[in-house]
Formats: C-alpha cells, structure tokens, sequence
C-alpha cells in the first residue's frame, strides 16, 4: 500500500502534535501535583522516594531514622513568578525502615509515581517550549490543504 506524499506528511504531523501536547501535559501535571497533592510534614517516612517543597522562604528539614543516622537538608523556596518550575529537594532513603521528618517551618512531602515527572519541571521548563512548538506545528501541518 503506497501513500501520498502529503497523507505521510500530515501523519508525521499529527504524531509531533501529539507528541507536544503529551510534553506539555507532563510539565503541567508534575507542576500542579507539587503545590496541591503534597502531605504536610512533620510527618512518619516510610523510606520511598520522596520530593520536599515549600512556597514561603528556605526550609532545613531533619529527616531522623529509626535506623542509621540523621541527615539535615535544605528546601529551597519555590520563586513567585515560578508557577510551571519545580522547586524543592528530593531525597533518596539510605536507611531501612520509616523515618520522621521535621522542618523550620512549613513544608510539603511528595511521593509515589509521579516523582519520574519531576525533571520534566525542575529546571526552567523548557520541555514546555518546544512541546508547544510540535503542538502548533503539529496542528498546522496535520489540517488537510484546500486545493485551488
């Protein structure tokens, strides 16, 4: 079966538009599960993967096991004109078991899968820039052309 240059072209369109608008779904979900679908600490740490945020000024948490030894990190303040960029700390368990963690102040705790969305907003998100660049093009490309 052949296909017509411009059917293969509109196809290869479509799947960057896709592609794009997958992107920008990814930034946007890791963006808003961070400021609103965290738990506050203190909280009992059961030794996941785990990402620290705050929105008011730089935070030291103390993350105490129950076994090994304590460790004391720095939560940086999410910068108010930040709204898509992840700001925070996260930490990797190096002890078995549950743990308790206290901050200087308020502090929220994520966990779970969504962490692997994390990179995608963590730096300045220009995963979003180019998402949207293969969107528009995507849907620019993808229409059918009106033949004169």
């Amino acid at each position: 079966m052949t296909t017509a240059p411009g059917r293969t072209s509109r196809r290869i369109a479509l799947a960057a538009a896709v592609i794009g608008a997958l992107l920008v779904a990814a930034c946007l979900l890791a963006s808003t599960w961070s400021q609103f679908a965290t738990t506050p600490v203190p909280r009992d740490w059961a030794g996941e993967p785990l990402h620290l945020t705050t929105d008011r000024q730089t935070q030291r948490c103390l993350i105490d096991p129950r076994e090994g030894p304590p460790r004391s990190v720095t939560v940086p303040a999410r910068p108010p004109r930040s709204a898509l960029k992840i700001v925070g700390t996260r930490i990797e368990p190096w002890f078995p078991g549950n743990a308790t963690i206290t901050c200087t102040g308020p502090a929220q705790a994520t966990s779970g899968p969504v962490l692997a969305l994390y990179p995608l907003s963590e730096r300045e998100p220009w995963v979003i820039l180019p998402g949207a660049v293969l969107l528009g093009a995507g849907w620019v490309y993808s229409r059918p052309r009106r033949s004169r």
